[in-house]
């Protein structure tokens, strides 16, 4: 697992997955698969090289924004 890394390319050779860091450039690990488990518009330009179908279906996701409130009280 590699943490604390910006993956800014997919490569699709030979059967397994290659990533590309900001950070690191090309990492020596080849992957079997990719879970990708960031907001669909950050999803798209990862995607676009490697399966525009799947860059598409991203693409035409609605984003909407939510929010969260935690309260504590000293009564109940």
């Amino acid at each position: 697992m590699h943490m604390q890394c910006t993956v800014d390319r997919l490569v699709r050779e030979d059967g397994c997955w290659r990533l590309h860091t900001a950070e690191s450039g090309e990492l020596a690990t080849r992957f079997d698969a990719v879970v990708l488990a960031v907001p669909a518009p950050q999803a798209v330009p990862l995607l676009l090289p490697v399966a525009d179908d799947l860059a598409a279906l991203a693409g035409s996701a609605n984003m909407r924004g939510s929010w969260a409130l935690m309260l504590r009280f000293d009564a109940p």
